[in-house]
């Protein structure tokens, strides 16, 4: 083969890998819906004024998303006031988080569009917009609230429910710590099975109380018996609007947060009362 043939080979190659790389980074990461609620909320006017501050607000939250984990912001007044804010998994890079409050918008336009308000919740984020207070330290932090759970049990299930409270309770304790470095968020592992492992996550958002976020996090801990099978499933997520919390026989949590070492990061949780 001609020298220049090779050369020619060799610049279509390499053109051929450039762009393949380029196109694998601007791939949109693969985003969950868990769920939402909206529809048995007050139909409102799409002319009206607060369908006018809905759309300002969504349009903040969208704009903040790529420089920030968590909005809270407001538009209008009285009647036609509009609270809203999202909040993004601090595990997630802000072009995840920019991707999952753009999707969840786009959910919100198409389900929710003419609605007072809405609280869409993806794995990777949440939206919540309404005409009542989001204050994080009042009562409305635990409705409306949202289940996902796997229809598959573990393999063993003797001491499971005890090993979910447990390692959920030291992930709660761990979050709102004055230690933690990453405020109301924590995550953990712990050994279960030869090939399952057990990996959790609790998440307040940011601007909550200490008490407040706790309060939430036990809040969710408590409902997993009557919801989830008991707390016998191989993963169970349960969402509230200030906050949530998940566990997997699965990794799931990513990007560039490692995972708390159980032996040396959960402290010991206090007693189940």
């Amino acid at each position: 083969m001609k020298r220049q043939n090779v050369m020619i080979l060799v610049f279509q190659i390499l053109l051929l890998t450039l762009t393949q790389i380029a196109s694998a980074e601007t791939i949109e990461p693969q985003l969950d819906l868990t769920g939402g609620q909206c529809r048995e909320s007050e139909i409102i006017n799409t002319t009206s004024t607060y369908y006018t501050n809905i759309l300002t607000v969504l349009s903040n939250l969208r704009s903040s998303s790529s420089a920030e984990h968590f909005l809270n912001t407001s538009v209008g007044l009285g009647s036609n006031r509009v609270n809203g804010y999202y909040v993004c998994r601090p595990d997630v890079s802000l072009d995840t988080c920019e991707a999952c409050v753009n999707a969840t918008i786009t959910t919100i336009d198409e389900f929710c569009f003419d609605r007072k308000e809405a609280t869409i919740w993806y794995d990777e984020c949440m939206i919540r917009y309404t005409n009542n207070s989001v204050s994080a330290t009042e009562g409305n932090g635990t409705d409306p609230w949202h289940f996902n759970y796997s229809t598959f049990n573990v393999s063993a299930t003797d001491g499971f429910p005890a090993l979910v409270n447990t390692t959920m309770r030291g992930l709660i304790s761990e979050a709102v710590s004055p230690d933690n470095v990453h405020k109301f968020f924590a995550h953990g592992k712990e050994n279960f099975t030869s090939f399952e492992g057990f990996f959790g996550m609790v998440l307040c958002r940011p601007d909550m109380t200490v008490e407040a976020c706790e309060s939430c996090l036990l809040t969710a801990l408590g409902r997993i018996p009557s919801c989830c099978v008991d707390s016998l499933s191989t993963w169970t997520t349960i969402m509230l609007p200030n906050c949530q919390l998940r566990y997997d026989t699965a990794q799931f949590i990513f990007d560039d947060l490692p995972l708390l070492s159980p032996s040396s990061t959960l402290p010991t949780p206090a007693p189940s009362p």
